[in-house]
């Protein structure tokens, strides 16, 4: 339900495809773009889903083996892999040793596929790719073209993309949140734009008292103290 990143209401509470196959639960997640936001989602749900497999009524049981597929339109690892495996590993001894084949997760990267394999694939599966790899609607339909079904995925993602109802109420909380802050940043912006003026006046206004008083030990005319200074006569006469 995410994968028009182009709508910036993120499905933090989704996820994309869960499959069941016999002891294996595998969540399948697509994300285009927003590197850090959907690998925060993609790891929340890795979790979740895990958690989930284990309890059985009050008790925790062996439960499912699970693993998530992660299909991107950016690359991680910045490594030239089409498809990268991770597991948890111990990290403390330097040996890598992995703790657990029951979690693992699959980061398939299309920029790499795209640059490696582009011209080992038929022109349907390069359209298809290209489907996966693009996120305004206008392009979609233009790769779609004829294709009966990638019309139907297209008109799908558009209908999902724009529907409001699929909106949570998380998703609401965290929107709100940013555009607070922006917000507050732009007050914060306008309060030092508006201290540094305001700064920049007093300095100003300090530096013409200062030359007022020297003028006026000078026996100096007060009307040409006025002109030299911008000060006005009474405000002169007040520093007698």
């Amino acid at each position: 339900t995410d994968t028009l990143e182009a709508n910036i209401y993120n499905h933090h509470n989704t996820g994309d495809l869960v499959v069941i196959i016999e002891d294996m639960k595998i969540n399948i997640e697509a994300s285009l773009d927003n590197k850090e936001i959907n690998k925060r989602k993609n790891e929340i749900m890795a979790h979740k889903y895990a958690s989930n497999s284990y309890k059985v009524n009050d008790k925790y049981d062996h439960g499912y083996i699970h693993y998530q597929i992660c299909i991107e339109n950016y690359n991680i690892f910045n490594n030239d892999l089409v498809i990268t495996e991770v597991n948890l590993v111990d990290v403390s001894s330097g040996k890598y040793e992995i703790e657990t084949n029951e979690f693992k997760k699959f980061h398939i990267c299309l920029n790499n596929l795209k640059e490696k394999c582009y011209n080992e694939l038929t022109e349907e599966e390069q359209r298809y790719l290209e489907l996966f790899m693009t996120d305004e609607v206008n392009k979609l339909k233009k790769i779609a073209g004829e294709n009966e079904i990638m019309k139907k995925v297209v008109k799908s993602l558009e209908s999902l993309s724009g529907d409001s109802e699929m909106i949570s109420a998380y998703e609401k909380e965290e929107i709100e949140k940013y555009a607070f802050q922006v917000a507050l940043e732009e007050k914060k912006q306008e309060g030092r734009l508006e201290g540094i003026k305001q700064g920049e006046l007093n300095g100003k206004k300090t530096k013409q008292i200062e030359i007022a008083k020297n003028s006026l030990k000078e026996n100096i005319d007060i009307n040409t103290i006025s002109k030299i200074t911008g000060l006005t006569i009474t405000e002169i006469e007040n520093l007698k």
